[in-house]
């Protein structure tokens, strides 16, 4: 039920406080030239994504109160474009917190493989279905990444429990 400002704003700082932080005028003066005077209005990376990924937006608006996690990629990290064409991004979900009887849970594996095959919603690669072996995951966080039209290292990988794990309200 809550979302992001849309636009990026400026930072809010007065020179004299940008000056007194850094107690150098002309470097303090050089810093809120480019980031406050020279501040050009764009819409963040979020919004990017959610209008690059409308099924991202439609699922989210049709369940307000659930909270999907995931990664932008994309144009964002130098060399790790994800096979994304040049100044877009993207977003891939790795899990979903719904509210239950309880308080909140996570979905199982199988239930957030449904409700994103459902949704249209662009999940990470699935590797397998593993015991946990932290040696195996490790392993597996390394080589050449598995997402579609990529050509470069894998950054790590997702892993996940089966079957959600226990919750604690308190916790």
């Amino acid at each position: 039920t809550e979302w992001k400002t849309e636009f990026t704003t400026p930072p809010k700082i007065t020179l004299e406080e940008l000056t007194a932080k850094i107690g150098d005028a002309a470097k303090a003066k050089a810093i809120f030239d480019k980031a406050v005077s020279g501040f050009t209005k764009k819409k963040n990376l979020w919004w990017q994504v959610l209008d690059a990924t409308p099924e991202l937006r439609a699922f989210c608006e049709a369940h307000p109160d659930w909270c999907i996690y995931g990664e932008c990629y994309g144009q964002i990290q130098k060399g790790f474009n994800y096979g994304v064409p040049n100044g877009q991004s993207a977003f891939m979900a790795f899990d979903i917190l719904v509210p239950g009887d309880n308080g909140p849970r996570w979905l199982n594996a199988e239930e957030f493989a449904k409700v994103c095959d459902e949704g249209n919603l662009p999940r990470v690669p699935h590797l397998g279905n593993i015991p946990f072996n932290f040696e195996t995951l490790v392993a597996m966080a390394e080589g050449n990444t598995t997402v579609p039209g990529s050509n470069h290292l894998r950054e790590g990988v997702v892993f996940r429990p089966a079957f959600s794990e226990r919750w604690d309200p308190k916790l």
